[in-house]
């Protein structure tokens, strides 16, 4: 009941959802799994603005951001496009209520379209806010 009253609340806001996809967004859905592809698309209609940072990864590129300690896993779901990462608009990394809002509004969004997955915010031993993948992969 608490998810749909914050989507009801959030549909209600029109002025923080935008039907226009951002050009980085795009080139970060590029290669991603296609339900993550439309679970993207639909959150920006009804979710408060973000934009999508990373999606596919490369091996090379996994390694990059592992060594720079902003990963812990050689065994990403980025690396077989069953994971993005997002940031809300306007972006202050400090403001964790915003990545919040953002990744609770996506996680019911999915929800509604049946498409299981998971937000790293939930985790318990490492809190990746930014992160969705999809469950089963």
């Amino acid at each position: 009941m608490k998810k749909i009253v914050l989507l009801t609340a959030l549909l209600a806001t029109a002025a923080i959802a935008h039907d226009k996809i951002d050009d980085r967004t795009k080139k970060n859905m590029h290669g991603i799994h296609g339900d993550l592809q439309a679970l993207i698309t639909r959150s920006y209609q009804v979710c408060p603005s973000f934009t999508v940072i990373d999606g596919l990864r490369t091996i090379e590129e996994q390694k990059e951001y592992y060594a720079k300690g902003t990963t812990t896993t050689l065994k990403s779901k980025h690396l077989t496009g069953h994971a993005f990462d997002f940031i809300p608009n306007p972006l202050d990394w400090n403001d964790i209520n915003s990545f919040k809002t953002v990744g609770e509004c996506i996680k019911t969004v999915a929800e509604r379209m049946s498409i299981p997955i998971q937000w790293g915010g939930d985790w318990k031993n490492f809190k990746d806010y930014p992160h969705i993948e999809l469950k089963g992969y």
